[in-house]
C-alpha cells in the first residue's frame, strides 16, 4: 500500500476520513496520499438542466468546495504536522473532481494500492462513489461517519478461503503485522489461513453454516472479545454490483444493512469474485 486515494465528499466527514489516511500512513507506510474532492453527481441529485437550477448546483458545489478545502489545510496544518516524519516521507496531493474524464474517481482510482471513503449511509439512491469504488479490484477502506477513534491495534480478519479473502491478506498483510491481536472469523472445518498471516497474537472464532453476510456481520458486532475489534479486514463476497448498478445502492441493499452493523472502519475489496478455487 503505497499510494492511497482519500475520497472527500462531504465537509461533515472529512474530519474522520483524514485522520484515517493519517492513521494508514502510520500503519502501512503509504508514501503518496491523493485527497480528492468529489463533485457530485447532479444526475443522482435530480438537478435539472434550467439554467438557474443549474447555476444554484454550481454555486453549492464551490461552496462545499471550499469547506472542503479549508478542512484540508487545517488538518494539513495541525494533525497531520506534527508528526514530522510523516510530513518528511509522504507526498500529500489536493485533488478536485472536475466533472472532466481525467479527473474523475476511477480514473485517480486506477494509481491507487488503497482507498479511503466514508462508510454509504442511509436510503439515498447510489452515488457515483459507491458505484465505482465497488466496481474497482482495490482495496477499499469504509469509516463511520464521525469516526474519531484509531484502528489497526485489535483486527478481526473473516476468511472464506475465497479469491477475494486471499487477495485482501495479500494486501493488508503490512497493517496487519502492527496489530497486537488479530481474531479468525471462519466457517467451521474451514482450514486457517496461518502461513499467509504474520507473526501475531491470535484468537480463532467459528461460525455454523450459513456463512452468509448478513450473519458474519452480526458476529463482528456482537462477540464477546475480551478485546473488541476496531478494524475488520473482510475477505467476503459483498455480492452488491448489480445493486449499486441498478440505483439501489451499497446503503441500500442487504450488503449494506450488514456492513454498516460492524460500527468500526471495514476494509473490503472493491470487487468482489465469489470463487471458491483454494483448497
Amino acid at each position: 500500500m503505497k499510494r492511497c486515494l482519500v475520497i472527500l465528499d462531504q465537509p461533515e466527514h472529512a474530519p474522520a476520513l483524514l485522520n484515517a489516511a493519517a492513521q494508514l500512513v502510520a500503519l502501512s507506510g503509504v508514501k503518496t496520499l491523493n485527497i480528492l474532492a468529489l463533485r457530485p453527481n447532479a444526475a443522482a441529485k435530480n438537478v435539472a438542466q434550467a439554467p438557474a437550477e443549474a447555476y444554484l448546483f454550481e454555486e453549492q458545489h464551490r461552496s462545499r468546495l471550499a469547506a472542503l478545502h479549508t478542512q484540508f489545510c487545517h488538518w494539513l496544518q495541525t494533525e497531520y504536522h506534527h508528526a514530522q516524519k510523516q510530513v518528511e516521507e509522504t507526498e500529500v496531493n489536493w485533488l478536485v473532481d472536475d466533472g472532466k474524464k481525467n479527473t474523475s474517481i476511477s480514473s485517480f482510482a486506477q494509481e491507487a494500492d488503497v482507498i479511503l471513503a466514508t462508510m454509504p449511509q442511509g436510503s439515498s439512491p447510489a452515488s457515483l462513489t459507491e458505484t465505482t469504488l465497488f466496481g474497482l479490484a482495490r482495496p477499499v477502506l469504509l469509516i463511520p461517519p464521525y469516526w474519531d477513534g484509531g484502528y489497526g491495534s485489535s483486527i478481526l480478519v473473516v476468511w472464506d478461503n475465497s479469491v477475494c479473502a486471499h487477495k485482501m491478506l495479500q494486501a493488508s498483510r503490512t497493517v496487519l503485522a502492527r496489530a497486537s491481536l488479530l481474531h479468525l472469523l471462519a466457517p467451521h472445518g474451514q482450514e486457517l489461513p496461518y502461513s499467509l498471516l504474520p507473526p501475531v497474537m491470535m484468537e480463532e472464532h467459528r461460525l455454523g453454516q450459513p456463512f452468509s453476510l448478513p450473519r458474519v456481520m452480526h458476529t463482528v458486532a456482537t462477540a464477546k472479545l475480551a478485546y473488541p475489534a476496531d478494524l475488520v479486514v473482510l475477505g467476503f463476497d459483498l455480492d452488491c454490483t448489480h445493486n449499486t448498478q441498478s440505483g439501489g445502492g451499497i446503503a441500500n441493499s442487504s450488503a449494506g444493512a450488514a456492513l454498516q452493523a460492524a460500527r468500526v472502519p471495514l476494509l473490503v475489496w472493491g470487487n468482489q469474485p465469489a470463487q471458491q478455487v483454494y483448497g
